[in-house]
């Protein structure tokens, strides 16, 4: 939903206009795509494999790291906010 209506209310240029409907498309074929993905592999998958382990490891590897940078901006943006906001109050 959240995607969506950022791709919905984006302003670009005239000649770019075919990028929010490339988006749209994509995004509205991922979740399609994964089920497929993950019915073809579900045939020969073996978690106790040592390939299943390093595709999970690295995968939650990732996601964890997309986790901690989406922390630390948000941290950096309401501390960057709020200093501003602070500073503004303290002038004479």
């Amino acid at each position: 939903m959240g995607i969506g209506a950022r791709l919905a209310f984006m302003k670009l240029p005239e000649n770019y206009t075919w990028a929010l409907y490339a988006g749209a498309v994509i995004y509205g074929l991922t979740t399609p795509l994964g089920i497929a993905v993950g019915l073809g592999v579900r045939t020969f998958y073996n978690p106790d494999s040592t390939i299943a382990s390093i595709v999970s490891g690295t995968l939650h590897s990732l996601t964890s790291g997309i986790l901690v940078y989406s922390g630390l901006v948000e941290v950096c943006s309401c501390s960057n906010y709020y200093r501003r906001k602070l500073k503004v109050s303290l002038e004479p």
